[in-house]
């Protein structure tokens, strides 16, 4: 029995068509479960290369870098200024310099001559007009004076002798820029290095030339002193070693910050990284610059005391020396930050590219 407008009772003529029912997606005609597989025109989520963020990181690593080379150099270079022992070990490798041997040698020969009166005791000693050759005599005789000091100064007592000097006239003036002290050797004419303790040794090497002028004088009247850095070179001391003290410390605090910005901002770390070994080696090459530019500079200030142009440059050739390998530190981690970072970008930009392939 039915009932009119009921749907007719016989069954369906043929199997549903596709149109009358869902749509199933049963993956591949092997039978496989149901695939996973994005819809189609959806990419899956990736992070490229160099996006902005990554960029960023980069930047701020480069610049870290840099500002942390420049921070290291700087706190070497005012380690030397300030501290005793790196000044002494330095100043005691320049008194075995000939140059310096020489400059030194000359400035002592000179106090001893003037201070025992050598050209008042040749006139006298001379009759008439014999006297005027006094002053062509001394001459001869600061000389000879010369050459025996400078034996002296060739030698370890010398060299003990002017470590002492060095440590003493140091204690000042790190006295003197922390404004405390009693400045016995720095004075308006700039720092000197008291040498009265070779007066000894040069009175026996003139003895042994057959020179008796210092038999007769009493040594403790005579101050042998030998200025070191004259005032204005001096003043320039200050100056740098204020400056390095602080920029040494916001460069290191600037460089400490940036790394840890650009590590936390960058998707891919290692390509920062990479970036940042990249900055260590350029600020590397440019204190190398600035060391080179600048040695010329700070050897003009030094010749203002017992030092010529010649002495001066060997006085920085041994300051720059010690710097070397700490810029060499540097530079080698640099080159193992590029190389680790370049290495671990390229396997992990394969690895993406493998996985996407295989998709």
């Amino acid at each position: 029995m039915t009932f009119p407008g009921s749907p007719p009772t016989q069954p369906p003529s043929g199997p549903p068509t596709l149109a009358s029912t869902p749509a199933l997606h049963l993956g591949p005609a092997s039978g496989e479960a149901p695939s996973v597989m994005p819809r189609p025109g959806v990419a899956p989520t990736t992070h490229p290369l160099l996006d902005g963020r990554t960029v960023i990181g980069i930047i701020a690593l480069f610049l870290a870098a840099v500002s942390i080379v420049a921070g290291v150099s700087a706190i070497w270079t005012r380690d030397q200024l300030l501290d005793t022992d790196t000044w002494t070990a330095t100043s005691t490798a320049i008194a075995t310099d000939p140059i310096v041997q020489g400059d030194v040698a000359r400035a002592i020969a000179e106090q001893i001559v003037s201070a025992s009166d050598v050209e008042a005791a040749i006139a006298s000693a001379l009759p008439g007009p014999l006297g005027q050759l006094a002053g062509p005599l001394t001459d001869g005789a600061t000389s000879i004076v010369e050459q025996a000091v400078l034996q002296v100064v060739r030698t370890d007592a010398f060299v003990s002798v002017w470590d002492a000097a060095v440590r003493a006239a140091h204690a000042e003036f790190v006295a003197d820029l922390e404004g405390r002290g009693r400045f016995t050797t720095i004075d308006a004419g700039g720092l000197s290095l008291d040498l009265r303790a070779v007066l000894t040794s040069v009175r026996s090497a003139l003895d042994d030339h057959g020179i008796t002028v210092l038999d007769q004088l009493d040594l403790s009247g005579i101050t042998v002193t030998i200025p070191l850095i004259d005032a204005p070179g001096l003043a320039h001391v200050r100056s740098a070693a204020s400056a390095l003290r602080v920029s040494s410390v916001v460069l290191l605090v600037i460089g400490a910050v940036l790394l840890a910005l650009g590590l936390l901002i960058a998707r891919r770390r290692w390509v920062a990284v990479l970036g940042g070994g990249v900055g260590a080696l350029l600020g590397v090459a440019a204190m190398l610059v600035l060391v080179g530019a600048g040695r010329g500079r700070a050897a003009a200030e030094l010749t203002g005391g017992v030092l010529d142009r010649a002495a001066a440059d060997a006085v920085v050739d041994h300051v720059v020396a010690g710097l070397r390998p700490v810029l060499l530190t540097c530079a080698v981690v640099g080159v193992l930050a590029v190389a680790v970072g370049g290495l671990i970008t390229i396997a992990s930009q394969r690895r993406i590219t493998d996985r996407a392939a295989s998709r």
